[in-house]
């Protein structure tokens, strides 16, 4: 496969003990399988694509996988700003440098205030 944004060979690169992923070398982006977030952030399933966004809107980006669909952006968070890519056919999603990190502090910041709330005021 090749790196959607510059066209480089994906290369597997080990992020952890056991998690394999296709990483570009020159750009530092990153191909995931679909399950394989979801695995890495330690949840169940991977980010549900909401229905609405099935239709849009368009990434310029193909899918390195499929090739001939064009991805889809959709923000992770409201307040974020990270905005990931996904195919709507084999649900793979791209990350940008340095978006995996971001999208860890927000699961984390996530999960801090669930827990604020089941515990209520002190």
């Amino acid at each position: 496969m090749n790196c959607p944004k510059c066209s480089n060979q994906l290369k597997p690169f080990n992020l952890e003990s056991d998690l394999y992923f296709d990483r570009c070398d020159t750009c530092k982006g990153m191909w995931l399988e679909k399950g394989e977030l979801a695995k890495t952030m330690g949840e169940k399933e991977d980010f549900p694509l909401p229905d609405r966004l099935k239709d849009g809107p368009k990434s310029s980006v193909k899918c390195p996988k499929c090739q001939d669909i064009n991805m889809i952006e959709f923000t992770l968070a409201p307040k974020s700003r990270v905005i990931l890519e996904t195919c709507t056919r084999c649900q793979g999603v791209w990350l940008d440098s340095k978006e995996m990190a971001k999208i860890k502090s927000i699961l984390r910041e996530q999960r801090i205030e669930l827990k604020k709330k089941k515990l209520g005021p002190l």
